[in-house]
């Protein structure tokens, strides 16, 4: 037994020394000889000429002692990496490649742009909208639905204008207001729009923002706003000839107060301005008020009768606000001398017994004849002497 175990340990000492390991992925590699390594010597390959035709490629001859040594390991990895690689000379199949990727991203931008696209109308829909833009949004609908729409809705324009008009107290919100456009748009309510109701809700939009608020004013004057309301209110006299404008029908509630909130707005549009005090002048804007006072009292004393005639009170308002008005630029601005003359005098006068009655009308007449009579001495207020 001990002689068979010897003779088969030479006899596998004997194979071993003539085993050649070879590359599995090579296995049809050009033949040994001169490119066979030795026993402990390097095989050296020149990686920068070699062909990738993988029939032209040396094989790796490594002895099984050799397995054992780092260097064999590298060798053989770096082999394999060297044949491994595809050729790139295909230049047609390298720009397929390219359009694909391309394409592929172009879809995945696609994708992530309309995410967040759906991101950002969830926030528009759940958070609230600054005031600022909910008078832009405001706007957009008037716009819309009354000037922009044949069907008109009066009753959804002045749900709109009266939201709006809770926003304009506000005078960075009523500057906004004009920097969006907003005048204009109201202006042309006012001079266009077929119901009455519409356009005393803009008229009256117009003097809320511009009241006390000179930037604002800038913009009413950059679009003749105080020219626009004193036209109004001259054309749409019962007296007028001009058939370009609506007349004011003194039988009607809805006309009475457009009248009284076109005084207002003007009166809004003009204290304490001299740009429209110079506007006021230039048209005449005195003369205007005087008329429609006498307007409003020869209509009820002609119609004391008449079974349309409305109540007192309605007169009442539509002369208080000229009173107001002129009393106020007397008071605020007595160096313009706007409403100091003969004709003032006499109308503030016959106002002093009936205002004992009525608190607003008696403030109103005592402010106006204390300018009147201190600074001015109007004769015409004798009558006020001879009451106290």
């Amino acid at each position: 037994m001990l002689l068979l175990w010897i003779l088969f340990e030479v006899s596998i000492s004997y194979v071993s020394q003539g085993l050649t390991i070879i590359d599995p992925n090579h296995s049809q590699l050009a033949a040994k000889g001169n490119e066979q390594e030795q026993i402990g010597e390097t095989n050296i390959y020149d990686y920068d000429n070699h062909n990738t035709n993988n029939d032209e490629l040396p094989a790796i001859d490594v002895n099984i002692d050799d397995i054992d040594d780092p260097s064999y390991h590298n060798r053989l990895l770096h082999h394999h990496m060297i044949n491994s690689l595809d050729p790139l000379d295909d230049s047609d199949e390298l720009n397929e490649q390219i359009s694909i990727l391309s394409q592929k991203q172009h879809e995945e931008n696609q994708e992530r742009i309309q995410h967040l696209a759906e991101v950002v109308k969830f926030l528009q829909t759940s958070l609230p909208l600054s005031e600022t833009e909910h008078i832009h949004t405001l706007l957009q609908d008037i716009v819309s639905k009354t000037i922009n729409n044949n069907n008109h809705n009066s009753t959804e324009s002045l749900a709109d204008l009266e939201i709006l008009r809770d926003y304009l107290h506000q005078i960075d919100n009523a500057i906004d207001f004009g920097k969006m456009g907003g005048l204009s748009i109201m202006l042309q309510l006012v001079l266009e729009y077929p119901f009455i109701e519409v356009r005393t809700s803009a008229a009256w939009t117009i003097g809320l923002a511009c009241q006390n608020n000179p930037t604002l004013m800038e913009y009413a004057h950059n679009i003749s706003t105080v020219q626009n309301i004193l036209y109004l209110l001259k054309v749409s006299s019962p007296n007028s000839d001009n058939t370009a404008y609506p007349r004011i029908n003194l039988f009607e509630i809805d006309n009475l107060s457009h009248l009284s909130k076109l005084i207002w707005t003007l009166s809004s549009l003009t204290r304490q301005n001299d740009e429209s005090y110079q506007i006021f002048k230039q048209n005449a804007g005195s003369d205007i008020m005087y008329e429609w006072v006498m307007e409003v009292y020869n209509h009820w004393n002609a119609n004391k009768n008449h079974p349309k005639l409305l109540s007192e009170n309605y007169k009442n308002k539509a002369i208080e606000k000229v009173l107001m008005f002129a009393s106020d630029v007397v008071v605020l601005s007595p160096d313009q001398n706007l409403f100091i003359d003969d004709k003032w005098c006499d109308v503030m006068a016959a106002h002093f017994n009936y205002a004992q009655q009525h608190f607003q009308l008696r403030e109103i007449t005592l402010a106006y004849w204390d300018v009147a009579i201190n600074q001015f001495f109007c004769l015409n207020c004798i009558p006020f002497k001879n009451n106290e």
